[in-house]
């Protein structure tokens, strides 16, 4: 049946997060970028594509539904609270409190989607959680086919098995579920701070690498 609509259903949190981590700097940043494009009526608009409401998928960053990196097993494992075993790639860590005795707690790293409404066609955006210290490309397409849960799941599997480092040759491969069209991988570019710190995204930039994705060199 598709992607439910952003917005219209707002279940329960999953188990495997009993405190909702905020946002990921990756994933605040590319949602203040667009939503700054859109208001200057430079892109259309944009969605969050979110995972059915049942599946382990479905996690949540500040109240947006991501879609978790994490399998079966591993979900049901850690919302459980068997922490034993997490470790990898896709898994995330934060500082343990209470009962942790100080010790990290895992939770799902998670890909953000998002539907990038632009000159009266659609751009699909991978963006993965991250921290400072991470360095990944997102990745983009423009749609040209239903995306549902198992078109966006291949992507997922990639993304998983190169831990966010897709080599390029094969993209074509790993987005044929979504698009007819080349895919892209997106290197952004930062607003930074007198220390160096980053503290969003160079929209310009950002708008210029979308438009690569419609419209190529």
């Amino acid at each position: 049946a598709g992607i439910p609509a952003p917005g219209k259903h707002r279940p329960g949190q999953l188990a495997v997060e009993t405190k909702e981590p905020r946002h990921s700097p990756s994933l605040r940043f590319i949602l203040n970028a667009l939503s700054s494009l859109a208001e200057k009526n430079r892109i259309k608009g944009y969605e969050v594509v979110s995972p059915p409401e049942e599946s382990h998928l479905r996690q949540y960053r500040d109240g947006t539904a991501c879609w978790s990196l994490l399998h079966d097993k591993q979900a049901e494992r850690l919302g459980s609270g068997n922490q034993r075993g997490a470790r990898g790639w896709e898994y995330m860590f934060r500082s343990g409190q209470g009962g942790s005795g100080g010790r990290r707690q895992a939770y799902a790293r998670c890909v953000l989607i998002l539907l990038i409404h632009r000159n009266g066609r659609q751009i699909l955006l991978f963006e993965i959680e991250s921290r400072h210290s991470d360095r990944y490309w997102s990745y983009a397409c423009e749609l040209t086919k239903p995306a549902n849960p198992s078109s966006i799941a291949s992507v997922l599997v990639a993304l998983r098995a190169f831990e966010g480092r897709l080599p390029e040759n094969r993209l074509g491969e790993f987005f044929q579920e979504v698009t007819g069209e080349r895919p892209r991988a997106l290197k952004h570019k930062y607003v930074r701070d007198k220390s160096g710190r980053p503290t969003g995204l160079n929209v310009d930039w950002l708008l210029s690498r979308l438009d690569l994705v419609l419209y190529g060199n």
